[in-house]
């Protein structure tokens, strides 16, 4: 974009990607924020409205992350490198303390900065996205009664059969990682 600073670019990537309704969006993990703490871009954020999403199952979420990082699948639509996931209970235990120390970040992350966000669950979008669009809707202060009806993307679940095999077998595995503790 041409700028010198971190916000002078933030400004213009919000202004390049901003909607015709004026509505900006970014996916960001935990790790990736640390650009907008190091750059102290965070004090631009207070502008936003943050719309945070969460994965109860922490045990499915790290499945899921476990074969995706084995796989190099991280959408249904990313070509996977062909190479067959297998069961580990040390990765998926790393995974799980990955996603748990991501998890505390983010709150920390809220309670320090104070930002006020929305909080969506993974399993209410699945099983009901015009609900949760509404709430989303809602939150960022548009009318929600729908001028026509939405049309969400086709969303192509990943998880199978295999995942939930490895769901039940974490369960049993002595050597997983205790939640309790």
């Amino acid at each position: 974009f041409g700028t010198e600073t971190p916000k002078d670019y933030l400004t213009a990537v919000v202004r390049a990607r901003t909607t015709a309704n004026v509505v900006y969006a970014f996916k960001a993990h935990y790790d990736q924020l640390q650009f907008l703490l190091l750059t102290d871009l965070i004090k631009q954020f207070r502008q936003f409205k943050v719309i945070r999403m969460t994965r109860n199952d922490l045990i499915a979420e790290a499945v899921s992350f476990s074969r995706a990082i084995q796989t190099d699948g991280w959408t249904s639509s990313h070509p996977q490198s062909g190479s067959a996931p297998a069961y580990n209970v040390e990765h998926l235990n790393w995974c799980m303390d990955h996603l748990l120390k991501q998890k505390r970040g983010w709150g920390q992350f809220f309670d320090t900065h104070a930002l006020d966000y929305l909080t969506i669950d993974y399993n209410d979008l699945v099983m009901n996205p015009s609900g949760v669009a509404n709430r989303v809707i809602q939150a960022l202060g548009y009318p929600t009664a729908p001028k026509q009806e939405s049309k969400h993307p086709e969303m192509t679940r990943q998880a199978d059969t295999l995942n939930d095999e490895w769901i039940a077998r974490y369960r049993i595995d002595p050597n997983r990682i205790d939640l309790k503790s």
